[in-house]
């Protein structure tokens, strides 16, 4: 969080306009921020990355088609933000080599009536953004990133959350880069920015309402958290590169354990660390549990997977998910709080000892 006097300073600027909602001036100020950062103007802000994927999708998926392909390793907002859109979620088998879906198990799953896809860049890490560009270019189909969890993630030198015919960043008080509630949204075409900013505002276009929509606008309070916390992300990425190195060099040689790294070419945010489990006598159920019991919070982050929920189990459609088997329940996210630094070694102290 940004220190309690800088907001305070800059929420006695909201209390004094009287102006706390609906595209404010720090709404404004936060939004430019951002353009700056990622030197893109096609960019806009909502309430939260589940209402603004749902709006990509009533925007862009195509018409009279009610299919979208997704991952089942994710958190239920995904599939929540495409049922939200009046669309059927598919699950595709994530890849075998990492957490992410894969164009070569998407393409299998592609018919008539697919109306769009959208991958998610799972923990940060990169999806095949270059196989879904070809996919895309060839059947016409809408890729939508679930970029929730890749603010300030470079491939390449790019910056990955400008992929896609959209692309959705979550900054839920969770990420490393948050608003407390709030999402950041991109589209390739500048043109589906008014679109996408009247359908969070009702639908209301010219003082009339031509199409339904939702009120999803993002408040001047929660724009200020992220404009203070915009001065202060690469000190805050810094921090917890330190704790994410730390954990590379007590595990990467560990017959246990299994870490991922996705490439030289990667710079990454660090708000994630997954330390996939090969241990046949211990899941990440349990060590989740012993962590606990030791003062470590942790998650076994998905578990359950989208598959296996009631909301969602329906969807599979019998679909073979032979990779997401062989991960399930052996996942488990390590703390790479900032807060944590002093802690680190003492957190994988007691994650090796449970281990071996």
């Amino acid at each position: 969080m940004p220190s309690h006097e800088d907001f305070c300073r800059i929420s006695e600027i909201i209390w004094k306009s009287g102006h706390f909602t609906n595209f404010g001036p720090v709404h404004g100020q936060y939004l430019q921020g951002l353009k700056n950062y990622f030197a893109c103007h096609n960019l806009t802000l909502a309430n939260n990355a589940t209402i603004a994927l749902a709006g990509a999708i009533k925007l862009l998926a195509l018409r009279g088609k009610e299919n979208v392909i997704t991952s089942p390793f994710t958190f239920s907002a995904t599939a929540d933000a495409i049922l939200a859109a009046n669309k059927t979620p598919v699950f595709a088998d994530i890849g075998f080599d990492g957490f992410n879906i894969t164009p070569s198990e998407v393409i299998k799953l592609i018919d008539k009536n697919t109306s769009a896809i959208m991958p998610v860049h799972c923990y940060g890490f990169p999806c095949d953004v270059k196989g879904f560009d070809k996919i895309s270019k060839d059947t016409g189909i809408p890729i939508i990133y679930d970029a929730a969890h890749a603010f300030g993630v470079l491939q390449n030198g790019q910056h990955l959350f400008l992929n896609g015919d959209a692309s959705v960043i979550s900054t839920h008080a969770t990420k490393s880069f948050n608003s407390v509630e709030g999402s950041i949204v991109y589209f390739s075409n500048y043109k589906n920015i008014q679109k996408f900013e009247e359908f969070i505002n009702f639908g209301i276009s010219s003082g009339q309402v031509n199409e339904p929509g939702l009120n999803g606008k993002l408040s001047e309070l929660h724009a200020a958290v992220g404009l203070l916390n915009l001065d202060r992300i690469e000190e805050v990425y810094q921090q917890r590169k330190v704790i994410c190195e730390s954990y590379d060099r007590a595990f990467s040689n560990n017959i246990n354990l299994a870490i991922y790294q996705p490439g030289q070419r990667v710079k990454l945010n660090f708000g994630y660390y997954p330390l996939v489990i090969r241990s046949q006598e211990l899941n990440a159920r349990q060590l989740v549990r012993e962590l606990a019991g030791k003062g470590v919070h942790t998650r076994a982050y998905f578990d359950p997977t989208l598959d296996e929920m009631p909301a969602f189990a329906k969807y599979t459609q019998g679909i073979p998910l032979k990779n997401l088997e062989s991960l399930k329940n052996n996942v488990i996210c390590l703390p790479t709080h900032e807060d944590y630094v002093g802690g680190v070694d003492q957190i994988i102290s007691i994650v090796s000892e449970l281990v071996e």
